[in-house]
């Protein structure tokens, strides 16, 4: 870490140190203003709707936000989102396949143990999260169709209700060239392929696009192996009288095997291996999107939307869950020791059917002359789903070595249903000319029915939730002119999280192989039934937000410009949601707190050189019961990524870019943690005319590391990183 640390160090002091010196040598010092504006690409200047619901610049909103454009994504060493997303601020990704194609999130302290139970993933606006078991696929969207990624920090309940706490990210999909036809083909270590074709065009009546994509690998480790297949387009047509049409259709074929965790005996013999019980997991997840929206602009000051959307997923998945044989005491039965470092395991397979559709209503009404915006609407939304688990087999590593059969039999089938409708406005007011204030509330009502025969007959769940979310924020300006802009942010929200309703209502239940005493040295065993994970007393979880921010941009020179972005924040939680791996079951921690700073510095020269720093500080820390003042486990407690990118519009361009995070630990009595990591990477690309190619190179030095782990049984597990890995790509753009 500290070597790739120090690579990109020298980098940036290089690229400081020729800025400054052509910043001292400039006239732009002495006055003369008219010289050509070549550091133009300000961050704060973007615009976005992700942190308010209606567009405005980064600079005058009122929440942490960052956009990046798919042009800035293109010089960074990464061919999917799920990759991309540990170079944006405010996010550190963890991933348990090795080359980080099944992510899960941490924003703020709070991590998504299925892949995004505490942040809201949307495409164009529309939440794609499973509400069922709370997967998510962040390669959703393949890299080529989309053009921009909005990344909203902290507690966004006002705006989007449940699950985000931890934040939101929108992908935007939008075509801004008259015409475009692009073609990539590509290939790397671990059999890695990329075949994609993006068509688009863009006139005053019609805008559409096409693609599809084709992406596959052996994974790094043994059964890893991975297919990704996503095709669809949207088209938007301006119809008379101020009004539009739009139809957008997203479809993804995702197939990948499990490696499963590994313990630190595995990884000294072979970090690529995977234990035996678990060459037989896989996921198939097959998702298909469908959106409708409707705009009329009613007149110059409001505008009506109107969007229907509805979403079918098929999920199967073959999964087995591993662990160390316990020895226990024959009068108490407490765990006296580890039986045997060799696995008992149960593999299960899962079938879920999940049919989701939602209509939302919004009105935005903006006077600019009174220096007031507004958005209201009405949304709401059914879930139905059908869930199955049969039993595959169970047994020790040797018996799925020699003996390996599956038998199902059933162990769970349910189904039911989860209703959402909720209401929310958001506004902001000018007070002063420097001074802008921002309300917004939503309320939500959530009602959910479920019903099971297996294991027990007649099983009936039926739960309702309410949930109020305000948030109140003010914008500052420190002022505005050609060479400087500043805002400091204040702000508190509130936000709220429901239990998935596999954690509430999932009745699989595991068998335990465990070891008694029988005297002379010799034991006796025995295969126990366990408890299900689900808890169906969980609670739903309240945040409540405090944030300071501080925005500030500077142009030394008309080559040189830097922008700084400071926020802090203080999150007081009340029955957060947590796996306990001690007794394998979801519970509440009664009350948390998450305190941090983000950093975001950005340097720009000549607007193709650009350098950024982001640094993520967290402490997440219990703060009643037994575990008060731990820190919660897999929420890296410092997390950074810096880089240099040079981007010209032709010739040869790349990037050196550095990741890593420390202060992990894997359980919450934190007994153990994970190791501090770094990796080092690259780009290389050189555009002409139509054709671009890149080269890449991930992990530059080789470093063995592992970004996510748990203790179970006095056994820690790890899922390891790849080591260094090669990418070439090409791409044809007319």
């Amino acid at each position: 870490m500290v070597q790739g640390f120090f690579s990109v160090s020298v980098m940036c002091l290089l690229f400081l140190f020729a800025a400054i010196s052509d910043l001292q040598a400039s006239p732009f010092l002495k006055g003369n203003h008219n010289l050509p504006d070549s550091a133009t690409a300000i961050h704060l200047d973007k615009k976005t709707d992700i942190s308010e619901g209606f567009g405005s610049r980064i600079i005058d909103s009122g929440a942490p936000v960052s956009k990046t454009d798919s042009e800035e994504v293109r010089c960074l060493p990464a061919n999917d989102l799920s990759n991309t997303l540990v170079y944006l601020p405010g996010i550190s990704p963890s991933a348990t396949d090795g080359t980080g194609l099944q992510s899960q999130l941490s924003i703020r302290g709070f991590r998504n143990l299925l892949g995004s139970e505490s942040v809201i993933l949307m495409v164009d606006g529309i939440p794609i999260n499973d509400q069922e078991i709370g997967f998510v696929s962040w390669n959703f969207l393949p890299l080529s169709i989309i053009s921009s990624i909005e990344v909203l920090r902290g507690g966004s309940s006002a705006l989007y209700g449940d699950p985000a706490v931890g934040g939101a990210i929108n992908l935007r999909t939008e075509i801004n060239k008259k015409r475009v036809i692009a073609v990539k083909t590509g290939i790397g270590s671990f059999k890695n392929q990329t075949k994609s074709v993006v068509y688009g065009a863009n006139s005053e009546k019609v805008n559409y696009s096409l693609y599809i994509n084709d992406r596959r690998g052996d994974g790094y480790r043994e059964n890893s192996n991975w297919r990704s297949t996503t095709f669809g387009g949207r088209v938007n047509i301006n119809l008379r009288n101020n009004s539009s049409l739009g139809l957008s259709i997203y479809n993804q074929l995702l197939n990948f095997g499990i490696a499963g965790p590994a313990s630190e005996r595995m990884i000294k013999e072979d970090p690529k291996a995977s234990a035996p019980c678990y060459h037989h997991d896989e996921i198939e997840n097959n998702r298909h999107l469908f959106k409708l929206d409707f705009k009329q602009k009613v007149d110059k000051k409001t505008n009506l939307e109107a969007v229907l959307a509805y979403s079918l997923k098929k999920l199967k998945e073959t999964k087995s869950f591993a662990e160390p044989p316990l020895a226990l005491d024959p009068f108490n039965l407490k765990p006296i020791d580890v039986y045997d470092t060799t696995l008992y395991a149960n593999t299960l397979k899962r079938s879920v059917s999940d049919d989701h559709g939602g209509i939302s209503i919004r009105i935005f009404h903006n006077n600019p002359q009174v220096g007031f915006k507004l958005i209201g609407g009405v949304e709401a939304d059914l879930n139905i789903f059908d869930n199955s688990v049969n039993k595959l087999f169970k047994g020790f590593e040797y018996d799925y070595q020699k003996g390996y059969q599956e038998i199902y039999e059933p162990e769970f089938a349910g189904n039911g249903f989860r209703f959402r409708s909720a209401a929310f406005i958001s506004s902001q007011i000018r007070i002063f000319d420097n001074l802008n204030f921002f309300a917004g509330l939503r309320y939500d009502n959530i009602s959910e029915d479920f019903s099971s025969d297996i294991p027990v007959a007649d099983t009936s769940m039926t739960r309702t939730y309410n949930a109020l979310s305000p948030r109140l924020s003010l914008n500052l300006s420190s002022g505005e002119t050609f060479n400087y802009k500043g805002n400091i942010i204040i702000s508190y929200s509130n936000a709220f999280k429901l239990p998935t309703i596999y954690q509430r209502t999932d009745l699989t239940r595991l068998s335990h192989a465990v070891f008694y005493p029988a005297g002379s040295g010799t034991y006796q065993m025995e295969v126990i039934q366990g408890a299900p994970f689900s808890n169906g007393e969980l609670k739903q979880q309240y945040n409540k937000n405090y944030e300071l921010g501080i925005n500030q941009f500077y142009r030394f020179s008309e080559k040189f410009a830097g922008e700084i972005s400071l926020t802090g924040f203080v999150i007081d939680v009340k029955n957060e949601i947590d796996f306990d791996y001690k007794n394998l079951k979801y519970v509440n921690h009664q009350e948390t707190r998450h305190a941090g700073l983000e950093v975001m510095i950005s340097l720009l020269y000549k607007n193709s050189w650009k350098g950024f720093i982001n640094i993520n500080s967290v402490k997440a820390t219990v703060g009643t019961g037994m575990f008060k003042g731990k820190y919660l486990p897999n929420a890296p407690g410092l997390s950074q990524s810096i880089g240099v990118v040079y981007s010209p519009d032709h010739g040869v361009g790349g990037s050196l870019v550095h990741h890593g995070a420390s202060g992990i630990y894997i359980d919450i009595e934190n007994s153990s943690k994970l190791d501090a990591y770094g990796v080092l990477s690259t780009r290389i690309n050189y555009r002409y005319k139509w054709l671009t190619l890149n080269f890449d190179v991930n992990n530059i030095l080789n470093n063995s590391y592992s970004t996510n782990g748990y203790l179970l049984n006095e056994t820690r597990f790890f899922y390891p990183a790849a080591g260094r890995s090669l990418y070439f790509g090409l791409q044809i753009t007319i």
